[in-house]
């Protein structure tokens, strides 16, 4: 069944998802959620993906706890793929921190505005999270705030640019990839960019690994096309 909000967490953040997500439907959204919705019996790993495609807003409960957990890696990979609208929230840990330990998920929730929620008196910050969720669902489906960094194509050992738009799904043999190669891409170019900050000699490294990670992607893309 359709639903507005899927909610990812993890089994130790279950309170303050639940929490959320009560809140979520008292402000008249449809929501889904682990605790609740998945069936007893059936494979939950079949019925998550479902879960995500039928809903619109993923929101993202990031934590300690979360950032180890390769389940919510999944549910995020799954979100971007099928181009879903995102809602990160930060509890007990910082935006830096989280970018610095996850670049796959900073890469698949791109320019989606985080938020810290407080230790106690979550009620707070609920206005706020309706009103984001609210803007969201009221942009065409299949609308997208994610965007990746690009690289400065006049200069190859340079620092990136800043974000301007979607990215592209084409290497330079103009092979069309798949979401999930694309986010494996957009992660490998914001770890090269990082090391384009500091020596010539580690520039000249990371461009030419960044070359040979793009051939190996090209390849394995067009092995993929041809099974």
């Amino acid at each position: 069944m359709p639903h507005d909000i899927f909610v990812s967490h993890v089994e130790e953040d279950a309170g303050v998802a639940i929490e959320l997500a009560q809140e979520l439907e008292r402000a008249g959204f449809t929501t889904w959620y682990y605790e609740r919705d998945c069936l007893p019996g059936p494979d939950y790993l079949l019925q998550v993906p479902v879960a995500i495609d039928q809903s619109r807003v993923v929101v993202v409960v990031i934590s300690p706890h979360s950032l180890s957990s390769n389940q919510v890696t999944s549910e995020i990979v799954k979100a971007y793929e099928a181009r879903k609208s995102f809602v990160p929230l930060l509890l007990g840990i910082t935006h830096a921190e989280f970018q610095q330990r996850q670049p796959v998920w900073r890469q698949a929730l791109g320019a989606s505005t985080s938020l810290s929620l407080p230790t106690s008196e979550l009620a707070a910050v609920f206005p706020r999270i309706i009103a984001g969720v609210r803007a969201l669902l009221a942009a065409p489906v299949g609308a997208s705030s994610t965007a990746a960094p690009l690289l400065n194509t006049n200069d190859p050992y340079s620092r990136a640019t800043q974000p301007v738009g979607p990215p592209s799904k084409k290497l330079a043999a103009g092979a069309e990839l798949s979401p999930s190669l694309i986010l494996a891409r957009d992660t490998l170019l914001a770890e090269v960019q990082e090391q384009c900050s500091k020596t010539p000699t580690v520039k000249q490294a990371a461009f030419e690994r960044l070359k040979l990670s793009l051939e190996l992607l090209g390849t394995i893309h067009h092995s993929l096309q041809g099974s």
